[in-house]
């Protein structure tokens, strides 16, 4: 019999004295198969050496009470359902399945930010659907959003030629890392590629990741920005035909020329040239950016302390303290990013941040207790 737990927002096992078991008949139902009810950890860790499948009932509501549970990795998710009930108990929940011997796992997990921008994140999806690498799940790291994006992916999904997660937590503010460290621990795939929701990738964008990956390496991509003009024009079509990559076609709609356009033409020995000698430094960048999920699993994840400005950079910093080295490809993966405001932005996020980031250099740090997994 499939076991069956209902975990917090902040990862605390719920017993069944608590008010959400009573909606177990309803979640027993969506799952439409007959489970066994943990409510302690000594009892999964009884159970668990005779089963293959576990649902987890994650309840979008943080607690303050309970013990702290975690899979460990050899269970691999392999299903997520987003179910928008706020409206009316007051929270949302996700159910998971995870399973021990899975079979058929995708090679890559793609992790994509978004935050209250699902026109941008319907486009960016637009390109993953052109992929010409298709071995791939796609995770969509939500830091709060509203209902439309929910709305947004729940009529996209049956569309999309790949199978998407969508990971979710309330808005409490600016908490990218966080919800980034549970996008990390929904991966099934053992490389993960991590961009963001107002990017659209061309159509080799997963390939180049995947032909360059290495043992011992992170890989470091870039991005074209385009004005916030060509970022409304551009649609579906421009993307299917991939012409919103074509620097013709952009300057034929107003981009201006600039040595930065290289990155959407260079091909063989220039590209290689231009990813070589380009002084920009290999560091971790969040919108294309890649890393082996054990060397990430490692530093334990991001630091959920980071505001908005340099974040990515930290986690870069002590992977590369731990030994895993940059490699360039900012010439090689392609993507175009898509204009918006900024208004989360501050100076004392900033400042914040360089301190923590200085710290991360100087003590030479590898881990975080921040990070994924919390003791």
């Amino acid at each position: 019999m499939d076991l069956l737990l209902f975990v917090s927002e902040n990862n605390l096992l719920i017993d069944d004295s608590d008010v959400f078991h009573k909606n177990i008949m309803e979640i027993q139902s969506r799952l439409n198969i007959s489970c066994r009810l943990i409510k302690l950890k000594k009892d999964f860790s009884l159970l668990s050496d005779s089963e293959d499948t576990v649902y987890v009932v994650r309840i979008h509501k943080e607690l303050s009470k309970g013990e702290l549970f975690y899979l460990s990795v050899e269970w691999k998710e392999t299903k997520r359902d987003l179910y928008w009930t706020k409206d009316d108990v007051g929270y949302n929940y996700s159910i998971i399945k995870y399973q021990r011997n899975a079979t058929n796992l995708n090679s890559v997990s793609v992790i994509i930010s978004t935050f209250n921008q699902p026109k941008w994140l319907e486009k960016t999806l637009w390109g993953y659907s052109r992929q010409s690498f298709s071995d791939f799940e796609v995770i969509i790291a939500d830091d709060g959003s509203s209902k439309e994006t929910f709305l947004t992916l729940q009529r996209l999904s049956a569309t999309l030629p790949f199978s998407i997660k969508h990971v979710w937590h309330e808005d409490e503010g600016f908490k990218k890392c966080d919800i980034l460290n549970k996008a990390i621990l929904s991966a099934q795939a053992e490389y993960l590629l991590f961009s963001d929701g107002d990017c659209i990738p061309r159509n080799d964008f997963i390939e180049a990741h995947v032909q360059n990956r290495a043992e011992g390496y992170f890989l470091s991509g870039g991005y074209h920005k385009l004005s916030r003009n060509l970022s409304e024009l551009i649609d579906k079509e421009d993307i299917a035909s991939g012409r919103c990559f074509d620097v013709k076609w952009l300057k034929g709609h107003g981009m201006a020329i600039s040595f930065k356009n290289n990155k959407l033409t260079a091909k063989g020995f220039v590209r290689f040239m231009l990813n070589t000698f380009t002084p920009t430094k290999a560091t971790w960048n969040g919108h294309n950016a890649s890393a082996w999920l054990k060397d990430i699993l490692a530093v334990n994840g991001f630091d959920e302390r980071m505001k908005y400005g340099g974040e990515d950079r930290e986690f870069g910093e002590r992977l590369v303290n731990y030994g895993i080295r940059g490699k360039q490809i900012r010439y090689t993966a392609v993507c175009i990013h898509l204009d918006h405001s900024r208004g989360y932005v501050t100076q004392d996020a900033l400042d914040y941040n360089i301190k923590l980031r200085k710290s991360t250099r100087l003590s030479k740090n590898t881990t975080t207790l921040y990070g994924a997994i919390k003791s």
